[in-house]
This record gives structure tokens, C-alpha cells and sequence, in this order.
């Protein structure tokens, strides 16, 4: 059984070695990986209310999978979306329920913020290069739509 939660303070230890652990596994490996910077952020908008920052436990309390998102404006108006910064599940979790709900808890936060503002919207990226295809259909399966690609060039 997983358990879906808010992020505390207690758990930014263990959620930013999951952290770690996405860096290492995606195309974000080439760049640098700052355990200060990520504790920073989260400590800094642990009670955003337009951050959303989510961890999965297990029975026995550990973290197997965490979520981050925001809220942003669109460039061409004050109509908002919120999307996804970070989306990481254990690797030997996947494929289960893990990482719908923390999908779920995070459209749930989107709804209750579009209550007091003019959010219309999810998004989801998949940019860390891991299960692409495998990832873009998983968000079909949640009811996503595909709209466009990423497309990287190192300097």
C-alpha cells in the first residue's frame, strides 16, 4: 500500500536522494546535481501554496516515488496551468499505482488553487529521456493529450 502525502521537512533528506537518483538515471546526468540548491528550494516554498510537492511512502514509511509542480502564467495572458517540475518513482515501483496517484494528489491541488484562481489547465513534460514513449502513454492513459516535443541541443 502507498501512501500519498504533502512533503514535510522530515522527508526533504530522503526526497532529494531520490532527486539524486533521477539525475543520475536521466539525460540530466551531463549536468551538474546541487543537494544544497534542491534542499534550498524546498525549504524556500515548503508552504508555497502555488509549489506542489509531493512524496509516496510505503507501509513502512519510505519514500518510493516524489512529485514537484507549479503554477505558472501563460505568456499571452493571465490564464494559468500548473505542470510538472519532477515526476520519480522507484524504479522496482513502476508500473503500479505509484505514480498515478501522485498524478492524482497533484490534480487535486491544481483544482482546489483553481478555485481562488484562473488556473485551466495540467500539463506534463516528459524530459528526462527515461521510458519516453512508455511515459507519453501513461499520461494518455490519465487522460492527457499530447501536444508538442522538447528538443535539446548542448552547448
Amino acid at each position: 500500500m502507498v501512501k500519498i502525502c504533502k512533503l514535510e521537512e522530515a522527508d526533504i533528506y530522503d526526497s532529494v536522494l531520490l532527486g539524486e537518483q533521477m539525475h543520475k538515471e536521466s539525460d540530466f546526468k551531463a549536468l551538474n546535481f546541487s543537494k544544497v540548491k534542491i534542499t534550498a528550494t524546498l525549504l524556500a516554498n515548503l508552504n508555497n501554496e502555488q509549489h506542489c510537492y509531493l512524496v509516496a511512502k510505503d507501509d513502512s514509511g519510505k519514500l518510493v516515488g516524489m512529485f514537484s509542480g507549479l503554477t505558472s502564467e501563460y505568456f499571452f495572458g493571465h490564464d494559468m496551468y500548473v505542470c510538472d517540475l519532477a515526476l520519480f518513482v522507484q524504479p522496482d515501483r513502476r508500473g503500479a499505482v505509484v505514480g498515478a496517484k501522485l498524478i492524482q494528489a497533484f490534480e487535486d491541488w491544481g483544482r482546489k488553487l483553481a478555485e481562488t484562481m484562473p488556473i485551466k489547465e495540467f500539463c506534463l513534460g516528459t524530459t528526462t529521456g527515461v521510458n519516453a514513449e512508455r511515459t507519453a502513454k501513461f499520461y494518455e492513459h490519465l487522460g492527457y493529450k499530447q501536444v508538442g516535443t522538447l528538443h535539446k541541443k548542448r552547448l
